[in-house]
């Protein structure tokens, strides 16, 4: 067996210094710096995005601190459908309580074991100064060495508890992994004193056999749940753009709230979406019988005006470039959508701009990369379209540039 060993600074990359970040102040520990680089980035991007307008989860919080106040160790697992707050509360968490963290983002790649174990670790090697200078070159082929590293964290008592925050199991690569292998090599049983708090979907088959677990159901239509809702739209609607809107549709605060709370169906995705539409006027009736029912609702309603604006634009442009992008495992460029789809770059852009509400863009070398924001906003590409023709589209040009490359 190889027993090469490699520094702990090789494994984590450049540290950079842990900050308050522009915009929203989060408590960021000296430990943070640990994390890789590029998850460094898309992890401090992602809370400042999930903690703005954040609002409630006070019942999760309180069920959270219950479990690691009355057991030894274990698993407190939130599960909820897509766009009911799992990543926001999972980010106030970690801002708040500054627990070890991982965020797993399908639509960045950020989802394979390794990745995960590397990240987790060098934290807990930095968070608890754990004697660990060198790490085995085979740590992360299983989890045995993030035990290790829970266990001696978790060996002085003045650590506990040792929680390690791990968002969007359901998003996590299983490919190739054996049927009776966790997800993430998450091990069987934790040491005294320590903890995983994670989120998920929920799955047919969770790939998570523990020895201690209580699981949180987020229910859409849970008292807690449609409270935080409540309290959510009425922050907006105290801004000065949806105090003229409502006043232009002739309704109070209190029908609007009333409204939105039960057309939301308990899912703060649809609020992410439906109130800056009607703040900014793209609901043209204006009035409360117009607004979707539910989040799938208002996808259906874009993607039919789209379609209904244009339908031979829609089915040669729009919906293949939207389609790459529901397809693409990284944030892509304008450029690559153009290679893989042979459409001009005009075009993308164009595209890009009509679809702009359910994209996030994120900067490298002063370029624009895209991705879906949402997960279930994939979901719904599915639901409408047959996406394996866009994975192919995107793997035949490739075996074509291979094909030259060999000529």
């Amino acid at each position: 067996m190889n027993d090469q060993k490699i520094s702990v600074e090789q494994r984590v990359g450049e540290a950079g210094e842990g900050a308050k970040v522009t915009g929203v102040e989060l408590n960021v520990y000296s430990y943070f710096k640990a994390r890789p680089a590029h998850l460094r980035r898309s992890f401090d991007a992602l809370m400042r995005d999930k903690l703005r307008g954040f609002v409630g989860r006070q019942f999760v919080f309180d069920a959270v601190n219950g479990f690691l106040d009355t057991h030894d160790s274990g698993y407190f697992v939130i599960r909820g459908v897509p766009g009911i707050g799992k990543s926001a509360l999972m980010a106030k968490l970690i801002n708040d309580r500054g627990f070890v963290h991982h965020f797993n983002i399908a639509s960045q790649n950020i989802r394979s074991t390794r990745t995960f174990l590397e990240n987790a670790c060098a934290q807990l090697i930095e968070r608890y100064g754990l004697e660990i200078d060198e790490i085995p070159h085979r740590a992360f082929d299983d989890g045995g060495f993030l035990v290790q590293c829970l266990s001696e964290a978790a060996a002085d008592p003045e650590n506990h508890p040792v929680v390690l925050a791990v968002d969007a199991l359901d998003e996590a690569d299983r490919l190739g992994m054996a049927a009776a292998v966790n997800t993430l090599y998450l091990p069987f049983s934790l040491p005294e004193g320590a903890y995983i708090v994670a989120t998920t979907r929920p799955l047919d088959d969770p790939r998570l056999s523990v020895a201690e677990m209580r699981v949180l159901d987020l229910e859409a239509d849970s008292e807690g749940n449609l409270q935080d809702i409540t309290t959510y739209i009425e922050a907006y609607v105290e801004r000065e753009g949806m105090q003229a809107r409502l006043s232009a549709w002739g309704v109070s605060a209190e029908q609007f709230v009333a409204a939105l709370r039960a057309k939301s169906q308990g899912n703060f995705m649809y609020l992410y979406y439906v109130l800056p539409a009607i703040e900014e006027g793209r609901f043209v009736e204006g009035t409360l019988d117009e607004l979707p029912e539910g989040l799938m609702a208002y996808y259906r309603r874009h993607w039919r005006q789209m379609r209904e604006g244009n339908e031979s634009a829609f089915d040669k442009v729009y919906e293949p470039i939207v389609c790459i992008l529901g397809v693409a495992q990284e944030p892509v460029t304008a450029q690559q959508i153009a290679n893989w789809t042979k459409l001009q770059q005009g075009q993308v852009k164009e595209s890009i701009r009509l679809w702009r509400e359910f994209l996030e863009e994120e900067r490298v070398d002063g370029e624009g990369r895209f991705r879906i924001y949402h997960a279930s906003f994939q979901d719904f590409l599915k639901e409408q379209v047959d996406l394996v023709r866009y994975d192919d589209m995107i793997a035949d040009y490739y075996l074509a540039l291979a094909r030259l490359g060999e000529e």
